[in-house]
């Protein structure tokens, strides 16, 4: 897919990426009644918004994942890491560690598709200048 997008045009530039989880953004990791506290999509990247995060490029995908090698394989069906970015055709980018092989995949949350604790989103620090 990198090739399909020209990926190898692009000069290589540096920026700084945050993996946050929704407790990072100040939701509780439980609910009221003592299971996993489901916070909408929507709220998640406006809360991010508010403390300055950037949505990422779909280019930063494939940065984060060749990046980030060290992640665990996924354990539960509710967690996904999320780069986190305007859509693309009406979806985005998610990372996995399948069984040991590393992978870019495409998912199409809505904005009340709702993530817990176990779920990372991937957002760009704002450029210092």
């Amino acid at each position: 897919m990198a090739k399909k997008l020209h990926f190898r045009r692009f000069k290589s530039y540096d920026v700084d990426i945050v993996m946050v989880d929704i407790t990072d953004l100040g939701f509780d990791e439980l609910g009221e009644n003592g299971e996993d506290n489901e916070v909408p999509f929507k709220k998640i990247v406006k809360e991010a918004k508010r403390r300055g995060l950037e949505e990422c490029t779909p280019y930063d995908a494939f940065g984060i994942r060749l990046a980030y090698k060290e992640q665990l394989p996924q354990e539960r069906l509710d967690e996904y890491h999320v780069v986190v970015m305007r859509t693309v055709n009406s979806g985005m980018f998610w990372i996995m560690n399948s069984h040991g092989n590393l992978w870019v995949a495409s998912i199409y949350p809505r904005p009340d598709t709702t993530y817990n604790r176990y779920s990372k989103f991937f957002f760009r620090l704002p450029v210092k200048k």
